[in-house]
């Protein structure tokens, strides 16, 4: 199978370096053909934000580019520019676009908007160390993560 590496960073982490592991899904769209289409999640991406992309056998990625959407465990869906595959393994530094995952998006209700929903499960997770409330990755639910969801409030991914 082929394989893509790719690295994106979540943002507003602590530290601010080295802390950019999350899971994602990613969507992977022609840039010529948009009706083909390919979905893949739970890629985990480790501290320095690199993760890696098994494209099954099945899974013909034939056109000559792909746009890249990208949704981290808690964040936003972000959409990259469309990249040549070129059948080998391939690497791509998403990072390089200057978009991070805007953080927020923690309700059980994934609608690709951070709103009362995102906030009431933040809220109802101070004090703990739930992953997908723990924005900054700190390791403890605090006002920390709520600062970055209410800066990001009312905002909607791509």
């Amino acid at each position: 199978p082929e394989t893509i590496t790719f690295k994106v960073y979540p943002e507003k982490r602590l530290p601010i370096t080295g802390n950019w592991s999350t899971t994602v899904d990613l969507t992977v769209v022609s840039c010529s053909n948009p009706s083909n289409i390919f979905t893949y999640v739970n890629i985990s991406t480790d501290s320095t934000g690199e993760g890696t992309l098994i494209i099954p056998a099945g899974d013909a990625l034939i056109d000559p580019s792909y746009r890249f959407f990208i949704k981290g465990l808690s964040h936003l869906r972000r959409e990259f520019n469309c990249y040549a595959i070129d059948h080998v393994n391939q690497y791509i530094d998403f990072t390089l676009e200057g978009k991070e995952l805007l953080a927020g998006e923690t309700s059980v209700i994934f609608d690709n908007y951070i709103n009362s929903l995102d906030m009431s499960y933040l809220i109802s997770k101070m004090g703990t160390a739930d992953a997908k409330a723990d924005l900054n990755h700190n390791g403890i639910v605090d006002s920390l993560d709520f600062n970055i969801q209410v800066n990001n409030l009312f905002l909607a991914g791509d």
